[in-house]
């Protein structure tokens, strides 16, 4: 289930999802393609709590992980600048 959007500023075909089951998706042509872009990190079954694009760089989101349903209460955020690659 989609859990998370993040809509970028600079562009109306660009768009993050975060899923209640670990995953990042984006899409930069409207929701025609997706790709998961989910960093390598995140533990299976948790939570993507937060997608926040950046308004001043393209290509940079930041995502706030919650895993708490596997008793796992670490903080995790990742941060990319450059669409998910890295």
């Amino acid at each position: 289930m989609i859990f998370g959007i993040g809509l970028s500023s600079r562009d109306n075909d660009t768009i993050w999802i975060g899923t209640d089951d670990g995953q990042v998706r984006l899409t930069q042509d409207a929701g025609k393609s997706w790709r998961d872009v989910t960093p390598k990190d995140v533990p299976v079954w948790a939570k993507i709590a937060t997608v926040d694009v950046s308004a001043l760089d393209a290509g940079t989101a930041y995502i706030a992980v919650d895993n708490h349903r596997q008793d796992d209460f670490t903080p995790r955020a990742f941060r990319t600048h450059d669409y998910g690659k890295t």
